[in-house]
């Protein structure tokens, strides 16, 4: 396995996605791709063209005297939620 760098053609990949995102490549995959599977290439750049993370919208920290957890916010019957230890 070798590191190639064929995305950074701007005919294999848009030079405003490569700005979007960091790509690490081997065996000139992108190239390769583009040339073989070209639709399947354009839906590919199309979701890195378009896709975005922004976590605080959906990923809440909620930290508890007996447990630390991730939930979505709008998950409000969560089964992983933890329960307070009973008292004995």
């Amino acid at each position: 396995m070798y590191e190639t760098h064929t995305f950074e053609d701007p005919l294999v990949l848009d030079p405003a996605i490569r700005a979007r995102w960091t790509f690490l490549e081997t065996s000139s995959a992108a190239a390769v791709l583009r040339a073989v599977c070209p639709y399947e290439w354009y839906e590919i750049t199309n979701v890195l063209a378009n896709f975005s993370l922004v976590p605080n919208q959906w990923l809440e920290v909620v930290v508890t005297r007996w447990s630390l957890r991730l939930l979505s916010p709008n998950d409000n019957n969560n089964p992983h939620t933890p329960t307070r230890p009973s008292a004995a």
